[in-house]
């Protein structure tokens, strides 16, 4: 019997990559809801989830507030979503939960080359407060019920076909180039960062999902470079002469970068896109 999988928030890049990619291997019954199939900000949305979920049930949590405009709203109705999806489990314990947090736990106030999931947690924004709320829910849920818990805090994806909120760094990019041919940077762009490829994100959630990892994972690639090497890489791959140009910095400089050890030891066999090439990828997708 194939291994069932619940995805809440199909609808977003990250959720709708995962429901094609665990589809088309035929190697899963996939069933993926949304805002509009499933509301999680209401109380009895436990009950209608609780009717699709089991003790052979793989349940993967990407559900989020689409909310950009009113921060507080936004982190009000994360919450409820994971209050809700957390009753749920308490009732109706699965085979394993993976749920999506985010890098933004760490913050964004301090820079550190060599992250891991052992590195204190200070969230700095409203969203990686919500996050690290989210993950101690449902810890605290699994405990209590014994179900397998994997929290995944994810850098940012990019890849072909993101259409979410665009933030600063290689979609916007893509954005900016083919609509006003002008590519923008704070300050000269010092800052690093680490980007993972969408593909490369499917390959590692496969294997999760499947695997008997449990705890913490940093899904990264393990290799920062800074927004303006980025621009650079455009540069090449666009052909195109776009302006570049300078913004004020409103923040300091601040470089992020992740030791990937614990995740290349529970996936030995993951590779990682370079750079260029995704960008490459992504640009053509874009550009048709």
């Amino acid at each position: 019997m194939k291994p069932k999988v619940v995805i809440l928030g199909n609808s977003g890049f990250i959720g709708a990559s995962i429901q094609r990619d665990l589809q088309k291997t035929d190697e899963f019954q996939v069933e993926g809801y949304n805002s509009s199939s499933l509301n999680l900000n209401l109380k009895e949305s436990s009950e209608k989830l609780a009717e699709v979920l089991n003790e052979e049930t793989i349940l993967i949590v990407l559900a989020r507030s689409r909310n950009s405009q009113n921060r507080i709203d936004s982190f009000h109705h994360n919450i409820l979503m994971d209050q809700n999806i957390a009753r749920c489990l308490e009732k109706n314990p699965v085979k394993k939960c993976l749920y999506f947090s985010s890098i933004s736990v760490y913050g964004e106030t301090v820079t550190n080359d060599e992250i891991t999931e052992s590195t204190p947690v200070d969230p700095s924004s409203f969203y990686g407060v919500t996050k690290f709320a989210g993950e101690k829910v449902l810890q605290v849920t699994a405990q209590k019920t014994g179900f397998p818990l994997l929290i995944l805090r994810c850098c940012k994806v990019y890849g072909p076909g993101n259409s979410d909120t665009i933030s600063y760094g290689p979609d916007q990019f893509i954005n900016t180039i083919l609509k006003k041919n002008r590519l923008a940077l704070f300050g000269n762009g010092e800052e690093k960062r680490d980007y993972l490829f969408i593909q490369d994100l499917m390959d590692i959630i496969r294997q999760l999902a499947l695997g008997e990892t449990t705890g913490i994972i940093n899904l990264a690639s393990g290799k920062s470079l800074s927004f303006k090497e980025i621009s650079l890489i455009f540069r090449h791959i666009t052909k195109r002469g776009f302006n570049e140009i300078t913004l004020d910095r409103s923040k300091p400089i601040i470089h992020q970068g992740f030791n990937i050890e614990k995740l290349l030891n529970v996936c030995p066999d993951t590779s990682f896109m370079n750079l260029e090439e995704g960008l490459q990828k992504t640009w053509n997708f874009a550009s048709k």
